[in-house]
Formats: structure tokens, sequence, C-alpha cells
């Protein structure tokens, strides 16, 4: 009795054993739809690896030949749902989607992943890369944007080169030009008023009744419009569309074609 007793006991060991090392050794990379080359697969399997372990998060790059059936999000969601993370409390990951069927891709993202990436710009940087064939870069720049967040707004910041300006030579260059020119233009014009006798005053120029007012008029040439600045909030979160999956789970999800 005590062997059968000692055995089974032996058994759950190895058994939980055993599922610790499933939950922990979890496939970080799946190409069902083989993409990748050998050495690409070796090298990005290596890469979410690392980067998983530093960030304490799951990093999941999954290519298939179809969905089943399922919409990109719903097929995320069941795999995450069904599938063990290392933090099983905060359940922390950023998964890529890629099915060549439909050519769909989809961004999911849960726990701290959801704050911390934008799904709908990762999404759209990874595609750019996808529609030109290059899918192991796709998946590199996947990892790279979950190390190093980035957001658009942080690309539209840079400011345009500016050409070196010298104020004070521009500027009596410009004053030498403009004598020349206007004492070229008047001597011309005083050179044709030979005939004219000099005033010495504005009334003398003027012709008695040759002016006649015919028509009035008011035009609107200006306004003046103060703009008030809206603030923004900088703690900035995810792409913001977040749901609920048929397990109960919170993720984030963004979804496109390539």
């Amino acid at each position: 009795m005590k062997k059968i007793v000692c055995a089974a006991f032996c058994a759950l060991l190895i058994f939980t054993f055993s599922f610790g090392l499933f939950a922990a050794d979890f496939p970080l990379l799946t190409d069902e739809a083989g993409l990748l080359s050998v050495d690409e697969y070796s090298s990005l399997e290596n890469e979410l690896s690392e980067v998983s372990e530093k960030l304490g998060w799951d990093i999941i790059v999954i290519t298939l030949n179809g969905l089943g059936g399922k919409t990109p999000e719903k097929y995320a969601d069941d795999f995450m749902d069904e599938n063990g993370f290392r933090n099983s409390d905060t359940f922390d990951a950023a998964l890529l989607l890629v099915s060549m069927e439909d050519r769909d891709v989809h961004v999911a993202t849960s726990g701290e992943c959801i704050n911390a990436l934008d799904e709908d710009y990762v999404l759209n940087v990874v595609i750019t890369y996808l529609g030109e064939g290059d899918y192991y870069g796709a998946f590199e720049r996947f990892i790279d944007e979950c190390e190093n967040p980035t957001y658009p707004d942080d690309y539209d910041d840079e400011e345009p080169v500016k050409k070196d300006f010298n104020a004070g030579s521009s500027g009596i260059i410009s004053a030498i030009v403009g004598v020349i020119t206007s004492f070229v233009s008047t001597g011309k014009m005083k050179s044709k008023l030979k005939s004219v006798g000099k005033k010495q005053t504005a009334a003398g120029y003027v012709r008695k009744e040759s002016f006649s007012l015919v028509d009035e008029r008011d035009t609107f040439l200006y306004s003046s419009v103060s703009r008030t600045a809206i603030s923004r909030d900088d703690n900035r979160s995810g792409g913001g569309n977040t749901h609920v999956s048929s397990g109960g789970h919170t993720y984030g999800g963004s979804s496109g074609k390539f």
C-alpha cells in the first residue's frame, strides 16, 4: 500500500513539474505558415526569449495558414485564454498574429502591455514591412516596439534643418539694391516731366470740381481670432481598443490586412 501511495505521489510531482515546465517554456514563436528560414527562426526565437525575460512579459509571434473561420481577434483571444504565461497573475503579454489565408494581421495585448503599447501604431508599422514581404523585418520591429515603445507624435517633433543665415550681410546687400533701384526709377520718371511746374503745396495739384464720389461701401478686411490650447494628458496609454474575451480576460487589440 505504501508503495502505491509513494508511486502516486511521485507521479503527481512529475505531472506538476512537467506542467510548470510547459508553462515556463511556452513557445513564443510559431511559424506554421513557413515565412521564416531556419536561421531567421532561430534568431527570432532567441530574441523573443531574451526580451520576454527582460521585460517579464510574454512576447509572442504566430504565423498561420488560416484562422479556422475565426476572426483574428477571436483567434488571439482564445489562444491567450487557453495558454499559460509567465505571469499568471497579471497576464502580461503582447502577441502578433499573421494569417496568410486572407492576409490578416492582429496585435493583441494584455496586462501591463495594454498601457505600454499603442496597438494601432504598432500594427501600421508592422503592416509596412509585411506589405513588402519582409516578414523577418516585421517580426523584429514588433519585438523592438515591445522593448522600446514609440508613438507617432515622437516622429512629428523633428525640426526641419535650417540653413545658415547672416542677417547683417543680407541687410546691407538689400539696402544697396533698394537705393540703386529707387534712383534709377525716379530718374526715369523725372526726365519725362519737363513741362510740369513745381508747386509748393499739394492743393496746387488739385483741379477744382474734378473729384466726385459716386459709390460708397464698407469692406471687411481683417478678423481677430483667439484660440485656447486644450491640454493633453501626457500619461498616454495604448491604442484604447480594449474588450473582454469569452474567457473573462481584458485584452487590447487592433486588426488589419497587408
